[in-house]
């Protein structure tokens, strides 16, 4: 009885991503010029990479209409807490095999330090203040994997400063910045 219900529970509600295939169904259906889904699909990929590639670089914000933007954004983790406690542990795995190979003992835990960044973690963020659809805030943005390859080489070579996401405590500290 419980199965059944947890099966039921998503009936009728959107759960099903979209990708460049529903966008080449959608193009097929309301255009008159005829492109083969191998061609448009090419097109489509690339045009994308090379969008999110320029977004990296140059650190150019990617406008989209009624949607928003994408950019990168910078913001430093809070490894300790109002005691000094360590809140969450970034675990470095490469060196931390390393060192208990070294040292025979399989407690040796090596954290990641981000010394490369100056302690910064970047992600990209999908800023949606001025959307126009409400639908468009349950949605979430997820680079894939050679996106964030090519973000973490453009961080290492320290070419970009982007910005940084800033926690503020009250609207009068925020203030004080805008």
């Amino acid at each position: 009885m419980l199965m059944m219900e947890l099966l039921k529970r998503t009936k009728g509600k959107l759960n099903h991503n979209k990708s460049t295939k529903d966008a080449y169904e959608y193009y097929k259906n309301n255009n008159v010029t005829d492109v083969s889904k191998l061609n448009f699909l090419k097109v489509a990929k690339e045009l994308n990479e090379k969008l999110l590639k320029l977004c990296i670089a140059d650190n150019i914000p990617l406008y989209l209409p009624y949607m928003g933007k994408i950019e990168i954004r910078k913001y430093k983790r809070k490894l300790f807490d109002e005691e000094g406690n360590l809140k969450f542990r970034i675990i470095d795995y490469k060196k931390t095999n390393e060192a208990r190979k070294e040292t025979g003992d399989p407690e040796v835990i090596i954290l990641r330090t981000n010394d490369h960044s100056d302690g910064f973690t970047y992600k990209f963020y999908w800023r949606k203040n001025y959307c126009q659809d409400p639908l468009i805030k349950r949605l979430a943005f997820k680079a894939v994997r050679n996106l964030n390859r090519f973000l973490a080489e453009q961080i290492l070579t320290e070419k970009n400063d982007y910005y940084e996401i800033r926690a503020y405590k009250s609207l009068r500290e925020r203030s004080k910045f805008f």
